[in-house]
């Protein structure tokens, strides 16, 4: 920006007040000496030093070392001119300097600014990113607005600007600029890992278990988690252990949450009774998607213990699963799902192996990223009124064919936006029926082992959910394919 038209009314505003002062002291008139620093009248003195002040006026030869002559009188006149200047050219400069928008944190030192956006400005966050990447920071400074970022990411209270912390930490590690300490404390507290079960189980059924994630991750880096070497115990008892990588997860923005590693089918062959279950896996964490977690070292590595407590019941005992059947109830729960898309992609090679997917959304979550795009699903009731689970096996059907294309469950205080996918590579009939139809069925059948697989829907609604019309999108073809005689 172009400062040049400020510099002139500011020269004569300095000028104005040059003027106004001296106006103010005066001028002086006569010949009385007079001392220069208390302005004491010396008229007769007989020594080298001011009475008044005891300064050094004149040497032992009286030479004049720090007299003036003459008393200082005001003028009023000059008085009222000077202020009248100064307040009407120091009003324009005013109003002219308020006309301009000046990026004043451009110009504050960077401790100033750090402090600023550790205590939530956003500009002042906005002006320490923009430094960094400019080069602006030394690595002085660079390290100090790390600490920061570190004391942000370990608090656990929230943070207005977790979010951009968390980002402008992702640049210093990418780009190795933290010491090991700092790299270490950055990974160590990227995320909270929490275990869950089900609470109860029949003994002989399959004990579900997650491990779930809240991430304080940045968003413009991807850190890898691999769970290498597990060892799941229950009741004392090893019931799965392997050696190797076991399961891995990305972490990718700060609040986020999601799962870090599930299974749904670990035996439970320990006797009836409350038993703990304990996970022991060794964590490593690593910068980027593609590597090796058995092979290549690791940026952070630990041994994580997981624990949870499940009640096993005797295998004869009653499903611990409440069912209901309730008609009324199924039209409720039909109203908060919607069917947002149904697709099927062509194969592209001679095996004809096509993929079939569609998005179920339940409870009106506003829409699921899928690859770069947002698809938004329909305003729907909230579930959660439902007080009830879902557990459903989905199919999708075409004239004289129905094929099963995954299962989709939910607890009753979550909302769900699934992507439900098969491939189709035995069935041409099928296929033939799908490639002709602008239209398909997608049935919703409840199903009791799809929730058992779940850890948290414990009641569920049974029967059969259909949603007909639904309009189904062939990715890969121009125009209708021309029936085959087996699809007539």
């Amino acid at each position: 920006m172009n400062y040049a038209f400020i510099i002139l009314p500011f020269v004569i505003l300095v000028f104005a007040a040059v003027a106004l002062r001296r106006a103010v002291r005066g001028h002086r008139v006569g010949d009385e000496p007079h001392c220069r620093k208390c302005d004491y009248n010396l008229t007769g003195l007989q020594s080298t030093e001011c009475p008044e002040c005891g300064a050094t006026v004149q040497d032992a030869l009286g030479k004049p070392i720090a007299i003036e002559y003459g008393s200082r009188q005001r003028s009023s006149t000059r008085i009222t001119i000077g202020v009248i200047m100064f307040l009407f050219l120091g009003t324009g400069f005013v109003v002219i300097v308020a006309q301009i928008k000046i990026d004043w944190l451009r110009y504050t030192p960077t401790s100033w600014v750090t402090s600023l956006a550790g205590g939530g400005n956003k500009s002042a966050m906005d002006e320490l990113v923009r430094r960094y990447h400019k080069g602006f920071l030394s690595s002085r400074q660079t390290g100090n607005a790390i600490d920061a970022g570190l004391q942000i990411q370990s608090s656990q209270s929230p943070h207005p600007l977790i979010k951009e912390w968390m980002d402008f930490l992702g640049g210093p590690l990418v780009a190795q600029e933290m010491s090991p300490a700092q790299s270490t404390t950055t990974l160590k507290n990227m995320a909270t890992f929490t275990i869950e079960t089900r609470e109860i189980v029949r003994q002989g059924d399959a004990l579900p278990i997650v491990i779930r994630h809240r991430s304080k991750a940045p968003s413009n880096v991807t850190v890898s988690v691999y769970w290498l070497d597990a060892r799941i115990e229950i009741g004392g008892d090893v019931h799965f252990e392997t050696d190797g990588v076991l399961s891995g997860a990305s972490l990718r923005g700060a609040g986020d949450g999601g799962t870090g590693w599930s299974n749904s089918d670990i035996p439970v062959n320990a006797p009836p009774g409350l038993h703990e279950v304990v996970i022991r896996a060794r964590r490593k964490m690593f910068v980027g998607r593609h590597v090796n977690p058995q092979d290549e070292s690791a940026l952070y590595e630990t041994d994580d213990v997981f624990r949870a407590q499940v009640r096993i019941l005797p295998s004869d005992a009653a499903d611990p699963i409440i069912k209901s059947s309730d008609p009324e109830l199924g039209a409720t729960i039909r109203d908060c799902i919607a069917i947002t898309q149904a697709e099927i992609t062509l194969a592209e090679n001679a095996s004809r192996q096509h993929h079939l997917f569609c998005i179920i959304e339940v409870g009106g979550i506003g829409g699921i990223q899928y690859g770069q795009n947002i698809i938004s699903g329909p305003n729907l009731p909230r579930k959660a009124a439902l007080h009830m689970g879902l557990a459903f096996r989905v199919f999708i059907k075409s004239g004289r064919f129905e094929h099963e294309i995954g299962t989709v469950s939910a607890a009753n205080d979550e909302n769900l936006a699934a992507l439900i996918n098969a491939d189709v590579d035995d069935q041409q009939e099928f296929v033939d029926d799908l490639l002709n139809a602008d239209t398909v069925s997608i049935l919703l059948r409840s199903d009791v082992d799809v929730a058992r697989q779940t850890v948290d829907v414990t009641e569920i609604w049974i029967g059969e959910i259909q949603f007909d019309n639904v309009p189904i999108t062939i990715v890969g073809q121009a125009a209708k394919p021309t029936p085959t005689p087996s699809s007539q």
